[in-house]
């Protein structure tokens, strides 16, 4: 088992492509421990009902990355397994077509701040700083 750490947590966003409506920009979390270590990164991939959980321990920052949103730091140390626990915890809503990585990232910061992991506060600046970032994409045809 990995040794307890704080995570600083951050939202990526990257643009969609081959065109970059708002609705399609990806979102994801983005975990890097402090005092460095293995960084983590979470996101759900795959077309509408057809979503799952994707973990990656070493990102590298992509050439769609257009924000690195900056929520918090994790009020509690915790391990590499408890964290991966956590964002396998949030529901992945394969039987709703709204659902995509943004309603994912929205409904896994508030289940972060539920456990205590973050503040209320900083789960919504989180959320509405990823709202943003997306709205920056070209309007929806």
């Amino acid at each position: 088992m990995s040794s307890r750490k704080k995570y600083e947590i951050y939202v990526a966003v990257h643009r969609s492509e081959p065109l970059d409506y708002q609705k399609y920009r990806h979102a994801a979390l983005y975990f890097k421990p402090v005092g460095g270590g293995a960084t983590m990164y979470f996101h759900v991939v795959g077309a509408a009902l057809d979503f799952e959980l994707q973990k990656r321990t070493s990102y590298e920052n992509s050439a769609t990355l257009v924000r690195l949103i900056p929520v918090g730091v994790t009020k509690n140390a915790i391990t590499a397994e408890q964290l991966t626990s956590l964002m396998r915890n949030t529901p992945i809503k394969n039987d709703d077509y709204e659902f995509n990585c943004q309603a994912w990232v929205q409904k896994t910061l508030e289940g972060l701040a539920a456990a205590g992991h973050i503040t209320n506060e900083e789960y919504a600046k989180g959320v509405d700083d990823m709202i943003e970032a997306t709205m920056d994409g070209t309007d929806d045809p």
